[in-house]
């Protein structure tokens, strides 16, 4: 998780880890960064992202802008988290997070035994559009999300009025 504060002008990231390990703990302030102890209660194996962030935000009430950077997403570009932070901080959206374009066609799935037929989801069978002519459906690849306080806060979620950013 990160915070970010503007000094001077400048936006400043503070890198945080959120973990119940004492281990990881230990190595993540070897490294500079600052460590978010979550609870018993968010540490579960049911817990979600957002639990676990909205007890963050509880403990630390100046952070305005969160950055959710998943672990097992290590291959990030800056210029991607810099260009989400940039669509939060100036362009007024108050959530970005990264999706992959893709170019496939879905189909329902029909279980065996079931008398339906299978049915696409994304196309006209009888208009197929060549691959090159059509934009293809975006895909959240939970690599990052970025969210105001108050949209996590006061609405529960991470994700809307967002801004999809492909990576």
């Amino acid at each position: 998780m990160s915070k970010c504060e503007k000094v001077q002008g400048v936006w400043i990231l503070f890198v945080w880890v959120s973990t119940d390990h004492d281990e990881i703990a230990k190595v993540a302030k070897s490294w500079g960064a600052k460590v978010h102890r979550r609870s018993q209660k968010v540490s579960r194996d049911c817990s979600t992202s957002l639990e676990t962030i909205q007890e963050f935000l509880e403990d630390n009430p100046e952070v305005m802008v969160v950055c959710n950077i998943q672990a097992t997403s290590p291959c990030l570009h800056p210029f991607h988290l810099q260009e989400a932070l940039k669509k939060i901080t100036e362009d007024g959206f108050d959530s970005v997070f990264s999706v992959v374009r893709r170019h496939q066609f879905r189909w329902k799935e029909v279980k065996e035994g079931s008398s339906k037929s299978t049915q696409p989801e994304n196309l006209d069978p009888w208009n197929r559009p060549r691959r090159q002519d059509w934009d293809g459906d975006l895909y959240e690849n939970g690599s990052f999300y970025f969210a105001t306080r108050d949209l996590i806060m006061n609405e529960g979620c991470l994700q809307v009025n967002s801004q999809p950013l492909t990576s």
